[in-house]
């Protein structure tokens, strides 16, 4: 693999996350925001990591930055910056970054997954079932 791209950093360190190696993960996801920090992708990608090792507030400010970098998609940032928020009790932003994320690809069932968990969490069963339901159509 070519050292200077970012994407590629950024792929490697996903799968190391997926094969649980992760101070390795970690280490490419930082090494694709360092060789591209404008790069909406890179900070998403690190986002998803640091999520995955527990590290979400640090991954809420990734998927920030990729938001800003790249306001309009692809969906699962949003998805995945809800996913965040969700974990730390910020249920209505959790709500509008699953909204955006359903914005940008309706039928995105993580999206809809997401959304009724976070009702649910805020108490609001119906909405949560509506959800469900397109999700598992």
């Amino acid at each position: 693999m070519d050292e200077n791209l970012p994407d590629g950093h950024a792929t490697l360190g996903w799968l190391y996350c997926l094969a649980s190696e992760y101070d390795k993960a970690i280490a490419e996801g930082q090494r694709a925001v360092a060789l591209n920090p404008n790069g909406a992708d890179s900070h998403a990608t690190y986002g998803l990591i640091l999520d995955s090792v527990g590290r979400t507030e640090e991954a809420i400010s990734m998927f920030q930055k990729a938001t800003r970098l790249n306001p309009y998609g692809p969906a699962w940032y949003f998805s995945c910056f809800g996913d965040a928020l969700r974990k730390k009790g910020r249920y209505e932003e959790a709500v509008s970054a699953y909204k955006k994320a359903l914005q940008f690809s309706p039928d995105g069932i993580f999206a809809h997954r997401g959304l009724a968990a976070t009702y649910g969490m805020m108490g609001r069963e119906k909405d949560a079932q509506a959800e469900m339901d397109i999700a598992n159509r």
